[in-house]
């Protein structure tokens, strides 16, 4: 046997699916989300240490470069040393060569100014960049109008020149005096090319007290970005690299709200349907059950309702039962009749020796001439012969059954020439 399932639990079964299929989503969703950020996190970091490692080779062979230069190029003696104009340029020529050198070899944008103190040289190689020149003329307009203290003979410190970050070291030797720069953004390139995104944000806070270097405002730390905070060494700041997950969850609230909002739609409608078919199709089909079941008790009633095609279907089984209900008595007339007419033929041919017997008595009496006994039996004998023919499906009295008895007796006393009686002890109301 097949087996059967109800509209009724399938769209329980749907709307149960849907509120499952619904948790799994958002839970794929928060995964997906949750293992991308830490995916990107990871990849980003590990790019961001190697690239602080980076940051901080070159700084520390910056400072080696700038030692070995001062103490140990012949050409910083000789420009002390040199007895005229003409021999101190030649040595000033040769160390602005070696300066271009380091610039054109170095993989981040250098700047170098160097300061004779006892003869008055000075001279500047910068970067091949266009904004260097006028970075570096502000840097050393700032240099000649401010004495910048001291750092510590490794450190570097922070400077802001047109708008631009920059790390500045100086070192002196006997009066010579040489300044190197670099700028802070050339330094993390890589990571803003590499790994950042357009929404991706580099600043640069004091190490001690956490405030930015320059007037830029700090972006929020939460859970919404990605963030690195990492020291740079030889300095006295701290780099802060933020950027915007791809995928967060916040990016994905619109979208996510718009998913809740069609299954929502979906799981209302299929409330609203279940809803409809319990009262409009499920109801109604009861209904028509106990209708076709009213059929046999004889208590037909129902109500309609707001489906057309049931109310319909109602209307042809209320029209349908009259139908059957007018066959129904036109059939039973029929074999009521039918019945009459067979009961009527058998009653013609009850006892037909009874009436021979009859009219062999009525014969021997008018032998006799005995006319007035033949008017007798003759009376008798009638009223007999019309009680058989009388509707035997109708009620008649006890007293004209009585009354046939008595008629009956009588027609026997006359044939077997007996005088029995009958004795009667019947309430009067009964008789009427």
């Amino acid at each position: 046997m097949r087996k059967e399932t109800s509209f009724k639990t399938l769209m329980i079964l749907m709307n149960a699916a849907l509120i499952v299929v619904l948790l799994l989503a958002a839970a794929y969703v928060f995964y997906t989300v949750r293992s991308s950020q830490k995916e990107m996190s990871e990849r980003m970091t590990d790019a961001i240490e190697d690239q602080m490692n980076s940051v901080d080779e070159l700084l520390r062979a910056m400072n080696a470069y700038l030692v070995n230069t001062l103490h140990n190029a012949g050409s910083i003696d000789n420009l002390l040393a040199a007895p005229d104009v003409h021999t101190q340029n030649v040595a000033a020529r040769k160390l602005i060569d070696d300066l271009y050198s380091k610039v054109r070899q170095s993989t981040s944008p250098v700047n170098f100014y160097f300061v004779c103190l006892k003869n008055g040289c000075e001279f500047h190689v910068f970067d091949q960049a266009d904004p260097a020149y006028p970075v570096g003329m502000e840097v050393i307009q700032t240099l000649s109008d401010h004495d910048l203290p001291l750092p510590a003979s490794n450190q570097w410190q922070y400077l802001s020149a047109l708008g631009e970050d920059l790390l500045l070291k100086e070192y002196r030797y006997r009066t010579c005096v040489l300044y190197c720069w670099m700028p802070l953004e050339g330094l993390f390139d890589p990571v803003k090319e590499k790994v950042l995104s357009e929404d991706g944000l580099i600043r640069y806070l004091d190490q001690d007290t956490l405030e930015p270097m320059n007037s830029e405002t700090v972006p929020s730390l939460d859970s919404s970005r990605f963030s690195c905070m990492q020291p740079i060494k030889y300095t006295s700041l701290q780099v802060l690299i933020t950027d915007s997950f791809p995928f967060s969850i916040q990016s994905l609230i619109l979208p996510l709200f718009l998913v809740l909002l069609i299954v929502s739609t979906v799981f209302s409608l299929s409330l609203y349907t279940l809803y409809y078919f319990r009262r409009h199709i499920e109801r109604p089909i009861k209904n028509m059950s106990s209708l076709i079941d009213a059929y046999s008790t004889d208590q037909l009633s129902y109500r309609k309702t707001g489906i057309r095609e049931i109310n319909e279907t109602l209307d042809a089984l209320s029209g349908m039962r009259g139908q059957l209900e007018k066959l129904k008595i036109d059939m039973y007339e029929e074999r009521l009749n039918h019945s009459k007419t067979e009961l009527q033929y058998y009653q013609l041919q009850i006892k037909p020796h009874f009436f021979v017997n009859c009219f062999s008595i009525i014969y021997a009496m008018a032998q006799k001439k005995n006319y007035t006994g033949i008017q007798n039996f003759c009376l008798k004998l009638s009223s007999y012969v019309r009680f058989h023919f009388l509707n035997s499906f109708d009620l008649i009295p006890l007293s004209r059954e009585l009354q046939h008895l008595s008629d009956y007796l009588d027609i026997q006393n006359i044939r077997h020439h007996t005088s029995s009686q009958i004795h009667e002890q019947v309430d009067e109301e009964l008789c009427s």
